[in-house]
């Protein structure tokens, strides 16, 4: 216990004489005086976003914190933004590597979290270009017609009773990515039950707080199993994802055509980690972020008839009531695609982004010199409810 406690001691004294050393070689930006050792981690509670931009109206719309050990950069206004993500984008244009991504994504492999590079130019280049394109939307458009319909009659089956949409919605999403993915309508396979289970911890295992990412001394410290939880899910559903791989694999030595994206990533030689690690990036950013978006936006027209009211009237208008919304009729609905901005604008589903991390020391507008190494986080929750921006 004594030697724990000096190990601590001399930790927090490190950190003291490196924030003090920073604050002096680099003119940073205004920000709180954090705790020894952990910063600010500690202060910024449960809505984080909430927190950051109470202090960025104290301390201005680029602000200086210290998550643990990490310098951190909270940007609370569009001209900041546009300066680090136009202007330096290619210095603040990686992903921080950390815990999460490392077990959940098969080493950070996926585009959404991969390092700025030469892996992730390809892979973004290969999914643009093969997969979200005109072409492969219309494919799938009958698959997506036939979900909405799925829908809408088990929310009509429900009349009276309450219903989660957010539910419905996900397993709507998770069902249109595993068939453009791998060919499969998960929730109707039995084999898949499990998967569903599996990946449902892992989108849980994505929010959970890993405190050797902000204090690499403390790796070792898991105090609520999280990392050995994450290490049983990465192997839990690798194995599932090499069931698919493998059938992908024997399909191809019948020389079928490709179909979908695991296809297409054997086609050009993808190693099976990369593909791992993008079947769940596409799982993890298509499942909850638009069921939450779509839950959001209808919570708000329920508070507000009035504009309930208003959106009834146009799809009447637009659409009628002989027949349902085709995707062909957005462009003609006007004021729902201003309700759908709305709800970014008032919850966007990532309220601080993905983090970014600076790859080089650069200097921004201001003078300001900044540290590579430097977290970069985007508050866009504040941001849309700045009424300057």
């Amino acid at each position: 216990m004594e030697a724990l406690s000096i190990i601590l001691v001399g930790a927090a004294t490190l950190v003291l004489c490196s924030l003090f050393a920073s604050r002096f070689l680099y003119p940073l930006p205004p920000g709180p005086w954090g705790t020894p050792l952990f910063g600010h981690l500690y202060s910024l509670g449960e809505l984080p976003h909430q927190t950051l931009s109470k202090l960025s109206k104290k301390y201005g719309p680029i602000m200086t914190v210290r998550l643990g050990m990490v310098p951190a950069l909270v940007i609370d206004s569009p001209q900041w933004a546009r300066e680090f993500l136009t202007t330096h984008d290619i210095a603040f244009a990686s992903r921080p590597q950390n815990t999460n991504s490392k077990y959940l994504f098969f080493n950070g492999s996926d585009v959404g979290f991969s390092p700025y590079g030469e892996h992730w130019r390809n892979l973004k280049k290969l999914i643009t270009m093969e997969l979200f394109t005109a072409k492969k939307m219309e494919v799938f458009k009958a698959l997506r017609a036939n979900g909405i319909l799925r829908v809408l009659k088990s929310i009509a089956a429900e009349e009276g009773n309450v219903v989660s949409i957010r539910n419905l919605l996900s397993m709507l999403n998770m069902n249109n990515i595993s068939q453009m993915a791998f060919s499969k309508q998960v929730i109707d396979d039995p084999i898949f039950q499990r998967f569903l289970a599996v990946l449902e911890e892992s989108l849980d295992l994505m929010a959970v707080f890993v405190l050797g990412d902000f204090i690499p001394f403390l790796k070792w410290f898991d105090p609520y199993g999280y990392v050995a939880k994450m290490k049983a899910n990465r192997k839990e559903i690798s194995g599932i994802y090499q069931m698919i791989i493998d059938e992908h694999k024997l399909k191809r030595k019948k020389n079928c055509t490709p179909t979908d994206l695991v296809d297409i990533l054997l086609s050009q030689g993808v190693d099976e980690t990369t593909i791992k690690g993008t079947i769940m990036g596409m799982f993890v950013a298509g499942t909850d972020t638009s069921s939450l978006t779509s839950e959001w936006a209808l919570t708000s027209l329920i508070n507000n008839p009035g504009c309930m009211r208003r959106a009834q009237e146009e799809l009447d208008r637009v659409v009628g009531r002989e027949r349902r919304v085709q995707e062909e009729d957005l462009s003609s609905l006007v004021y729902l695609k201003a309700i759908v901005k709305e709800t970014f604008r008032l919850h966007p589903p990532a309220p601080l982004l993905l983090p970014r991390e600076s790859t080089q020391e650069c200097t921004v507008k201001g003078g300001y010199k900044i540290p590579k190494g430097t977290r970069l986080i985007i508050n866009t929750w504040s941001i849309g409810r700045d009424p300057v921006s």
